[in-house]
């Protein structure tokens, strides 16, 4: 697996807390939050590389680190992302 480059490590690393879209809210519809783990999902398909920490997802999906565990683990469970040893969320590999 390639690491990041420092660029890419750089870049998550200042993240802004300004959510790409609206905060998952526990009042969401479930159609709203089928929306987010698609583009949760999207964006790890999207960039084969990324592993991001709990915190750093946070930032960039613009959760809480609750809201962003609950959907990170739903993620897991289903098998499209994994918890790496050093508590990094990544895709899940399929074998070619």
């Amino acid at each position: 697996m390639t690491r990041p480059t420092a660029a890419l490590r750089a870049a998550l690393a200042s993240v802004s807390p300004t959510p790409l879209s609206a905060p998952l809210r526990s009042s969401q519809t479930a159609h709203g939050s089928n929306a987010l783990h698609a583009r949760i999902r999207g964006e790890f398909q999207e960039m084969p590389g990324l592993s991001l920490t709990l915190a750093q997802a946070a930032r960039l999906f613009g959760l809480t680190e609750a809201e962003c565990s609950r959907v990170l683990d739903q993620l897991a469970g289903a098998g499209v992302l994994c918890l790496r040893p050093d508590g990094r969320y990544a895709a899940k590999l399929t074998a070619a």
